[in-house]
């Protein structure tokens, strides 16, 4: 879901952090292949084909131009012990964005020993074993700071272990209020979160916005707080002045079992493009956040 809302609003996004991530478009509108090809078989990703669709989408208006992408800053992270997605799904990724941004610009890490999920410094389960629901793993890395720092560069990094307070806060917000009624059920809970550096609350000083997109079984549904609180993105936004908006997604036990942002079709076919349901509906708590 990140490379899609990277792709789609390019002209937003100066770039993107993507763990254990497919190319845009990779499921093709069909959960088998999600659930296939994009996991376990990259053999079958055709990234030639990936780009030229999303040239051609970019031509028609329902994503933004490519041209956007080419000074963007990419990271891309795949655990060495994965075995829930392939290392060549992160490598097609890798592939798929040398067509669209500067190669230099380019961040991969595969040298973390880590099972599938979010590695941190100190939380989570064991680095190698698959820690499910949560998928947040203790390796003694810093993946958030290491992200962030990649995207916007000359980052302060939080010292481990402390018990200093983090200064900031964390709050509730009404998702409902950026996809309404009208909608229908488009896969998102009624209540996302953000966290608000004490640098940033009185909205005096430019800060900065990052939007975490949580993962499979990560969402409140699943672990309650847990990602939101243990991630390590907190930590890196109070020391530099970063607001992070954590939208959340609720479980469909017919179409959605894992409470996954849509990147297969299962709010519509149009789900990849810039006027998808939940693609509008973050692109909107982004808007109202930085109050664009």
């Amino acid at each position: 879901m990140s490379v899609q809302m990277h792709v789609a609003y390019s002209k937003m996004f100066m770039g993107v952090g993507v763990l254990a991530g497919g190319p845009y478009w990779c499921a093709i509108d069909n959960a088998v292949t999600a659930t296939t090809t994009c996991m376990t078989s990259p053999a079958f990703i055709n990234v030639k084909y990936l780009q030229q669709i999303t040239t051609n989408t970019a031509l028609t208006g329902f994503i933004d131009p490519v041209s956007n992408m080419r000074n963007d800053r990419v990271f891309l992270f795949s655990g060495m012990a994965d075995t829930v997605v392939d290392k060549g799904v992160v490598k097609a990724t890798e592939d798929y964005y040398s067509a669209y941004v500067n190669p230099e610009d380019v961040m991969t890490v595969y040298s973390v020993n880590s099972e599938h999920g979010f590695p941190t410094v100190d939380q989570g389960g064991t680095c190698d074993e698959l820690s499910k629901p949560g998928f947040i793993n203790k390796c003694g890395y810093d993946t958030a700071f290491v992200l962030l720092d990649h995207i916007y560069g000359n980052l302060q990094q939080h010292v481990y272990p402390t018990d200093t307070p983090i200064q900031g806060s964390i709050l509730e917000f009404d998702q409902t209020e950026f996809f309404g009624i009208g909608f229908g059920d488009i896969g998102l809970d009624d209540v996302g979160y953000v966290f608000i550096p004490d640098s940033c609350a009185d909205l005096t000083k430019s800060c900065r916005l990052h939007l975490s997109l949580h993962g499979c079984e990560q969402g409140f549904e699943f672990i309650k707080d847990d990602f939101i609180k243990q991630s390590g993105y907190n930590e890196v936004a109070a020391l530099n002045d970063i607001i992070v908006v954590y939208p959340q997604v609720k479980k469909n036990l017919l179409t959605n079992p894992n409470g996954c942002f849509d990147w297969w079709g299962y709010t519509g076919s149009e789900y990849a493009s810039n006027i998808g349901d939940q693609m509008v509906a973050l692109k909107k708590m982004i808007e109202h956040v930085a109050n664009l």
